[in-house]
């Protein structure tokens, strides 16, 4: 995520140099080797985010479907240590992991908000 910002403005701060020099730009007929230059920054800024983007929809799937998973398996076990699962055991357990599972979708949000805290006071600082 960090790298997204960084071309971000790399790229921002290029399109403010080519809007501040256009005069000088047209003048001696630079705009092709100024575009250029700004769509490769573009280009770079949009790779990183197309990998953030995808790291982001994995760990969301991942947060989302390990309670799940954790459920069955516990379930799975318990029966297997002998213990008979009833409706009450189950419906109970089920309650806890409903609770457990809020919890860990709020996770990856709360690790996002502290990231771009850290970016902006970077930039601030």
């Amino acid at each position: 995520m960090k790298k997204v910002y960084f071309y971000g403005d790399k790229r921002l701060k290029a399109a403010t140099e080519l809007i501040q020099g256009i005069r000088i730009i047209k003048f001696f007929a630079l705009e092709d080797h100024f575009i250029y230059h700004l769509l490769e920054k573009r280009e770079r800024e949009l790779k990183e985010w197309k990998k953030t983007i995808f790291w982001n929809s994995l760990t969301m799937f991942t947060f989302n479907a390990v309670p799940f998973w954790t459920s069955v398996i516990v379930m799975i076990v318990y029966t297997l240590l002998g213990n008979q699962l009833t409706a009450d055991v189950a419906f109970t357990a089920l309650i806890y992991f409903n609770l457990l599972t809020s919890s860990l979708i709020l996770l990856p949000r709360v690790i996002m908000t502290l990231f771009l805290c850290k970016i902006s006071y970077n930039r601030i600082k």
